[in-house]
């Protein structure tokens, strides 16, 4: 639900990739919309479709924008919660990070670990 491609973006996911150390395959991304008619659109469907597939159980998410999808008409909360059987992990927008910020990306990749309980 991160709107079109962003350099900056996926910039921030290469370093935290590389910090994080993890096996190939332990992380994958799979999109929450779908493209219809031009427009980026949530798809419920798609989206918990492909979480199962890949045999998913935490998932990161960076911004408000899924929060609202799955908890409509609360409040947004950074942190973890539980829905369709996973543990979503609520952080805050990528776009605050920026890519060149080191102090940020480390903010960053430490809540990461945090939230997928990885030792520094």
């Amino acid at each position: 639900m991160a709107g079109r491609s962003s350099g900056i973006r996926r910039t921030v996911l290469q370093k935290l990739l590389l910090k994080l150390n993890l096996p190939a395959g332990s992380i994958g991304f799979w999109p929450a919309a779908a493209l219809q008619q031009d427009e980026l659109m949530y798809d419920a469907e798609l989206f918990l479709r492909g979480l199962a597939h890949a045999g998913a159980s935490d998932i990161l998410c960076f911004g408000p924008e899924l929060y609202g999808r799955l908890f409509p008409g609360e409040v947004y909360a950074p942190g973890p919660r539980e829905a369709h059987g996973y543990t979503f992990h609520f952080l805050p927008p990528i776009r605050e990070y920026l890519a060149d910020n080191r102090a940020a990306l480390e903010a960053l990749l430490q809540r990461v670990r945090h939230a997928l309980c990885i030792e520094s």
